[in-house]
């Protein structure tokens, strides 16, 4: 049990850590994280089999030492993330009265930039 545990453990991490880097698709960051993963997984492990069979386990597991110590190289080269809370807005001011929370002005609660604006008219009068 400890053992699949401890498997499983990492993907937790990288999905936060693609969500991150893709604010703006946190599917897309889950799917190509944990599907990637999984198959290159699947895809390596009949080859490290092989490997094995034919070079013994000494030299498969030097292999799989070169692949982590070139995954951490990789991963050390990654640009630090942006957790700043504001959200960008895109170069356009949110109006009078806040933006977004649907206390006048902006877009009225919306994520969608292109969605239509609806503006009141108030009469002084």
């Amino acid at each position: 049990m400890a053992f699949g545990l401890s498997m499983f453990l990492p993907f937790a991490p990288q999905v936060t850590l693609a969500q991150d880097y893709l604010p703006n698709r946190p599917g897309t960051a889950s799917g190509v994280t944990l599907g990637l993963a999984m198959s290159v997984g699947g895809l390596l492990s009949p080859l490290f089999g092989m490997l094995a069979d034919a070079r013994g386990l000494t030299t498969t597991l030097t292999g799989m030492l070169v692949v982590l110590v070139a995954a951490c190289a990789l991963a050390l080269r990654m640009r630090d993330r942006d957790l700043s809370t504001e959200p960008p807005t895109g170069g356009q001011s949110p109006g009078p009265g806040g933006g977004g929370d649907g206390a006048g002005g902006g877009r009225h609660g919306h994520d969608d930039p292109d969605a239509p604006q609806v503006h009141t008219l108030v009469s002084g009068g």
